[in-house]
């Protein structure tokens, strides 16, 4: 038997379109740091920021930052390397949350310091 069903969400806006990071950036840090994440603002919103990190060994997400907030930045706290996702939904008056844009991934990775020069050893004649 089949059933059907409808849903209506009451917050219809569209999702809020990040601009930066951009899509799988990839960042050299020299350490742990802060990044700023924007999105385009939209009217009569809040806006749901979520940063997880991808555990490396188990490939889940774990939850860095969860905000809501008014402006259309945020800075993280200082982030260590490794993968992370970030998203951002819209709250409309009610604190209904609407659609969520799609997930972004941005890359951290410690910046590779440069080998330093060989030296011959000299030769005695």
């Amino acid at each position: 038997e089949v059933g059907m069903f409808t849903l209506k969400m009451s917050n219809t806006f569209n999702p809020p379109v990040p601009i930066s990071p951009n899509a799988k950036e990839e960042i050299e840090i020299e350490g742990p740091q802060v990044v700023k994440f924007e999105w385009a603002p939209l009217e009569n919103v809040q806006y749901h920021f979520v940063l997880q990190k991808v555990d490396p060994k188990t490939g889940e997400n774990i939850t860095v930052m969860d905000r809501t907030l008014k402006e259309t930045s945020i800075e993280s706290p200082t982030l260590s390397e490794g993968n992370y996702l970030w998203s951002v939904a819209t709250l409309d008056q009610q604190g209904q949350e609407g659609a969520t844009s799609l997930p972004r991934e941005l890359i951290l990775k410690i910046r590779e310091l440069a080998a330093p020069p060989k030296l011959n050893m000299p030769v005695i004649k």
